[in-house]
């Protein structure tokens, strides 16, 4: 699979919907009051579990460096 850009990435991401994750699950809240160290052990974390499904990009903008991590999960729910 080759590197997608930076740039790409973003073009892309403005065709998504976007959904804050707290709507999803309030429980999550207290992630972001994290300090920043925090958030790169959580992305080296990720990478490393979850290698062949996800993806690690960054770039720069006007606010500074941007990172994302994309994990791919497929869930499997077995009906009995």
């Amino acid at each position: 699979m080759s590197k997608m850009l930076f740039s790409d990435f973003r073009d892309l991401l403005s065709l998504t919907t976007k959904i804050d994750i707290s709507e999803i699950d309030p429980r999550v809240n207290p992630i972001f009051d994290l300090p920043s160290t925090a958030y790169n052990s959580l992305i080296r974390v990720l990478v490393t579990k979850y290698p062949e499904t996800s993806r690690y990009l960054s770039g720069y903008s006007s606010g500074g460096t941007t990172q994302y991590v994309v994990c791919i999960v497929v869930w499997i729910e077995s009906f009995d």
